[in-house]
């Protein structure tokens, strides 16, 4: 009608522009309003300090600025120049809906990469799902249950020895050791050594846990070869891992015992004793590194204590009291902090645990996008198609193969998403999972199960509309050409 009644093609052009940078620039101010909104959620996921500023400073106005001007020119160019192109006899015919090859094939293409992104992310999100709970159960070399950890703030032998001698007798204390650190832990100590015999230093560092005799008790390690060192107040005898043993060239635990080695700065030697099974050093993200134990009184600046088993939570309450009471006595100058081992190695997993649930919002967010345009392109094929689908169910075709004819169309488009997006998932996320020491493997179903979201998703997204126009009048659509 516009162009008969004289407009022009630019005029048009215009108009659609304008049209499309009217709602671009509603969307900008909503985009705004909900990100304002959910700025305490964001933060509190990211573990990051926000404020209203960050989201109405100059770089995200200018970035917001510059993303609705490109995006009201990417989405307002390519639909002005087809519509402005069309025949005033072709429009007032109703053919403007006859999409041609081309954009028949745009927006196939558009809807193949929005769902290849959707299935990405979905991929991810049950990887990193499977990672998550799988570096919570898997087995850290050690025990982190019913274990409390304090900190030494004075490490004075008579102070120390206090606390032990009156800690002690208490019934619920099933064991405790003084040392640097627990097991795992960001407070690492890492030294080159010399073994006797050799005339330089060996080619890799190890990494300190001075402690006294009690650690390996205390925390469940486990001894594969030799025993414990003896009680000391300064390096006597070692204790090392199997990284070690095996960095060493070593294939039997037994023939690192009586080895005789000593630390950068230190000139006596003193002999390996015994060898513990592998532990995590560091976050279960981090790889396992050659580890020493020793005596050396001076660095035990934490305190674990084991409890005994079946404890209720009024006894670890009086335990906790009575300890406080004790370290109290000794240190009265200092706060009294304690922290349960188990909750300070969850702290070390919450970065895997934003990063899921990073995925999972992207993920909602693009399959939320993928399923508008899914929408909105079944929309236009069923207005398109309608005269056919009344042709068809007057020769007789059922609901459930009209329905067919529309979702087949699309779980094609799904199906190749799958396969575009599958390889760049594996890699990406076993990219991830080289961070980690103990790691899932990418197995088969991953992939299946996402292409069954995908799949189930499209389908929900394609039935309103299918089924609404396989139960159409036919006369409706046929009564007038």
């Amino acid at each position: 009608m516009s162009k008969v009644l004289g407009s022009t093609k630019g005029q048009l052009m215009r108009q659609f522009l304008g049209e499309t940078g009217l709602m671009t620039g509603f969307a900008v101010v909503l985009s705004l309003l909900v990100a304002f909104s959910a700025l305490p959620s964001v933060a509190e996921l990211l573990n990051v300090k926000l404020n209203g500023s960050a989201v109405f400073g100059p770089e995200v106005l200018t970035f917001l600025l510059v993303l609705a001007g490109l995006t009201t020119v990417l989405a307002g160019f390519y639909p002005a120049i087809v519509l402005s192109r069309y025949q005033p006899v072709e429009a007032l015919k109703a053919r403007i809906r006859s999409a041609g090859r081309g954009q028949m094939n745009l927006r196939r293409s558009l809807i193949v990469l929005q769902f290849a992104i959707s299935q990405a992310l979905i991929i991810g999100t049950i990887v990193a799902y499977n990672q998550v709970n799988y570096v919570r159960s898997a087995d850290l070399g050690y025990n982190k249950e019913a274990i409390i950890i304090i900190p030494i703030p004075d490490r004075q032998p008579e102070d120390i020895n206090a606390l032990r001698a009156r800690l002690a007798g208490l019934p619920a204390i099933s064991s405790m050791s003084f040392g640097i650190s627990a097991p795992s832990s960001e407070n690492n100590w890492d030294t080159g050594f010399r073994l006797e015999g050799s005339a330089k230093e060996a080619d890799f560092s190890v990494y300190m846990r001075p402690a006294d005799t009690a650690y390996v008790r205390t925390y469940g390690l486990q001894l594969v070869a030799g025993r414990v060192y003896q009680p000391a107040d300064t390096i006597s005898e070692y204790v090392v891992n199997e990284s070690f043993v095996k960095q060493l060239g070593y294939q039997d635990p037994r023939q690192i015992l009586g080895k005789r080695m000593a630390l950068v700065g230190n000139k006596d030697f003193k002999p390996i004793v015994g060898v513990v099974k592998d532990f995590n050093l560091f976050p279960s993200h981090k790889h396992t590194k050659p580890c020493v134990l020793t005596t050396l009184f001076w660095a035990y600046n934490k305190l674990g204590i084991k409890l005994a088993p079946g404890q209720s939570t009024e006894s670890i309450t009086r335990v906790l009291a009575e300890v406080e009471r004790t370290w109290t006595n000794r240190f009265p100058e200092y706060i009294f902090k304690y922290d349960f081992l188990d909750r300070t190695l969850n702290d070390f997993y919450k970065n895997e645990e934003r990063m899921y649930l990073l995925f999972q919002l992207l993920a909602g967010i693009a399959i939320f996008i993928g399923c508008l345009g899914l929408y909105g392109v079944v929309t236009f094929m069923v207005e398109s198609r309608t005269k056919e689908i009344g042709i068809r169910k007057t020769l007789g075709a059922s609901t459930t193969s009209i329905f067919g004819i529309f979702s087949l169309d699309f779980l094609k488009l799904v199906f190749i998403a799958l396969l575009i997006a599958s390889p760049v998932a594996w890699y990406v996320m076993n990219q991830w999972l080289q961070n980690f020491e103990n790691k899932i493997d990418i197995e088969w179903w991953v992939f299946v199960l996402a292409g069954v979201l995908a799949t189930s998703i499209a389908l929900f997204t394609v039935s309103f509309q299918s089924i609404k126009a396989a139960l159409m009048n036919p006369i409706r659509s046929l009564r007038t050409e």
